[in-house]
């Protein structure tokens, strides 16, 4: 661990992650026109050259509190976004180009959500192989958990970081405020939608979801027969496959209990029980087994666009 804290410490200071994460900020993200508080957009390089030497300074003085700003929905209701300086946001991404790797190794198999070289069809595709025609894991909780960015438990989200080199700032940007209808609100839970550390430290505070469900798998990732869930998870979206509706129930339980402690709980709107023959929607796919003649077993796993997805698609 000491060898894993000094390269974190080297990656904080190296001038080419620096570099790096001005490029990706201000060159790269979709958000690079969006300015925070201080209404600064970086668009020459005179300007991310002084941007540079901002990074230089480490005092967390220079922390900003983030813009409030909402965005529709496809329900007509608004999603509140964070933005934060363009100046914290590299200072996030070279934070997070220190912390990622690490995590990387150590994140469960059956997380797909804001992770490099994952996608949601990737976790559509593991769904599809433990449902398959054939398997018993029939019995689907479809969950979803109410403002999962919104009410994370600082204490228990830094608690988890341990001593990483930069947790200070990362503190600070919990910590920092939100700028709305031009006054500061304090923040006392939760990390903002729209920082680009934020999907980074949703996944720290949901790591371990399957080893409280006693999940096994072998050297290949691949599931244990003894296992009587199997779980699959995108950021703050989870489906877990059980044998029975009342594993199911259970596994509900398991699931708020451990959520709690996080200062999560799941929705109650949008979690539910039911069986893979009723489907279901995930990551704008619909999931569903049917009954035909076409095949040996009587029944086929047919995945296609939820109806959701094809409407704002047609948009």
């Amino acid at each position: 661990m000491k060898l894993v804290r000094n390269l974190q410490r080297l990656m904080l200071r190296s001038r080419a992650n620096r570099l790096l994460a001005i490029r990706r900020v201000t060159q790269i993200n979709k958000g690079r026109k969006s300015p925070g508080v201080d209404k600064i957009v970086v668009n020459t390089d005179k300007e991310r050259s002084l941007l540079m030497e901002k990074l230089a300074d480490n005092r967390l003085s220079s922390v900003k509190p983030i813009k409030r700003v909402y965005i529709p929905k496809s329900n007509g209701k608004s999603r509140p976004l964070g933005l934060p300086t363009i100046l914290d946001r590299c200072r996030q991404a070279a934070v997070k180009s220190a912390l990622e790797p690490y995590l990387k190794a150590k994140f469960e198999g059956c997380s797909y959500g804001f992770r490099p070289g994952r996608s949601a069809h990737d976790a559509i595709q593991r769904i599809s192989s433990i449902v398959r025609p054939g398997t018993t894991r029939n019995w689907i909780l479809d969950a979803d958990i109410k403002g999962a960015f919104d009410n994370i438990d600082h204490n228990f989200l830094l608690k988890i970081i341990g001593n990483f080199p930069a947790r200070n700032w990362i503190q600070a940007w919990l910590k920092s405020g939100v700028m709305q209808d031009y006054q500061i609100i304090k923040t006392t839970t939760g990390t903002p939608q729209g920082g680009l550390i934020s999907p980074l430290l949703l996944n720290i505070t949901l790591h371990g979801m399957s080893d409280i469900l006693n999940i096994i798998h072998n050297k290949c990732d691949h599931l244990h027969s003894k296992s009587e869930y199997a779980l699959v998870r995108y950021a703050d979206d989870f489906v877990i496959c059980a044998k029975s509706e009342s594993s199911c129930i259970k596994a509900k339980s398991i699931i708020n209990d451990w959520l709690s402690i996080r200062g999560l709980e799941l929705s109650k709107e949008k979690t539910r029980i039911l069986h893979i023959n009723e489907g279901f929607d995930f990551l704008g796919f619909n999931i569903r087994q049917y009954n035909t003649n076409s095949t040996r077993r009587g029944v086929a796993l047919l995945v296609k666009p939820s109806k959701n997805s094809i409407k704002s698609f047609k948009k």
